[in-house]
């Protein structure tokens, strides 16, 4: 019986997959080469934006705050720093739409802990990296079943994605924007494993958010 392919694997699972070290995959990590990941739960994350203040300074301008749960990716230096100690105080992750993401927490206030067996590679970047570098797939990340006879099976859940939409919004109404609704679906996706761009996610949205938005208008009217 095939294996299921997972939403992400854990470092000693791909160090016995690869044949690496936990220093090589270190290497891979500072290189640039392999971007791995931490698992969180309700972690408050600051993003903004860099102001220059003068040509020797600049100042921290917050844009928005999230609270995460899923997979954060971890800069490349705290990554291998990680790996290599075995423990490390992490104190921002890896933004994806701003100049950072720092963990905004009062009651951590030098970050939060993380031991190298919370290291984890999202599913897609396990492929990419084998991929790249010629490797063959185990049984462990077997391909989906053959697209023969139903087509080839979606990147992304959209089905699951409608209905954790409908939930949402039967349950805590409409957010006051489309771009919170984006935001918030993107967060969902995480936990997911594998994210579509935000592009992506706007335009299945929008015909929705524009009917939705709409009849309010109509009722307030």
């Amino acid at each position: 019986m095939a294996k299921l392919r997972k939403p992400f694997y854990r470092l000693d699972e791909l160090c016995d997959r690869w044949d690496l070290t936990h220093q090589d995959v270190a290497a891979f990590v500072l290189a640039k080469e392999l971007a791995v990941s931490v698992v969180v739960i309700g972690v408050r994350v600051e993003y903004g934006h860099y102001e220059v203040v003068d040509p020797f300074q600049t100042s921290r301008v917050p844009t928005n705050y999230e609270n995460v749960t899923g997979l954060a990716d971890l800069e490349p230096v705290d990554a291998w720093r990680l790996i290599r100690e075995e423990r490390q105080s992490i104190t921002r992750f890896k933004p994806k739409n701003s100049d950072y993401a720092e963990i905004d927490d009062s009651d951590c206030e030098h970050g939060l802990n993380f031991l190298r067996e919370d290291v984890v590679v999202r599913l897609e970047e396990v492929e990419r990296f084998e991929l790249v570098n010629g490797l063959s797939a185990p049984v462990a990340l077997a391909p989906p079943p053959s697209a023969s006879v139903r087509g080839i099976p979606p990147r992304y859940d959209w089905e699951a994605f409608w209905i954790e939409l409908c939930r949402s919004i039967y349950v805590d109404g409409l957010p006051g924007s489309q771009a919170e609704l984006v935001r918030q679906m993107r967060d969902w996706f995480e936990t997911t494993g594998s994210v579509p761009d935000d592009s992506t996610i706007k335009k299945k949205l929008s015909p929705l958010w524009r009917a939705l938005h709409a009849a309010d208008l109509r009722q307030s009217a």
